[in-house]
């Protein structure tokens, strides 16, 4: 019998483990309100640029010519990467 009653109490005990994580996962998973997301300012027009001329760079081939435009655009990310100012 009291073999049974320990495996009775372990397998309540886990179950009531399983249920406490469950609910606190459920209630500290919320989504940040609205207001948190306006409060980041918007990334300056210089980045956008960079972005969009290292989206461009990324689609040319190893057959293409190299591009003065791409090596800048690559110097000036691994410049800001780095921890310089781009």
């Amino acid at each position: 019998m009291e073999g049974r009653n320990g495996k009775l109490a372990i397998t309540a005990g886990l179950a009531g483990l399983i249920v406490a994580a469950s609910i606190a996962m459920a209630l500290g998973h919320t989504s940040p309100s609205p207001a948190q997301n306006d409060t980041a300012p918007p990334p300056p027009a210089s980045a956008d640029r960079l972005g969009s001329e290292l989206d461009r760079c990324s689609r040319l081939g190893p057959n293409d010519k190299p591009d003065q435009g791409c090596l800048d655009a690559w110097a000036e990310a691994r410049r800001h990467f780095m921890g310089g100012q781009p």
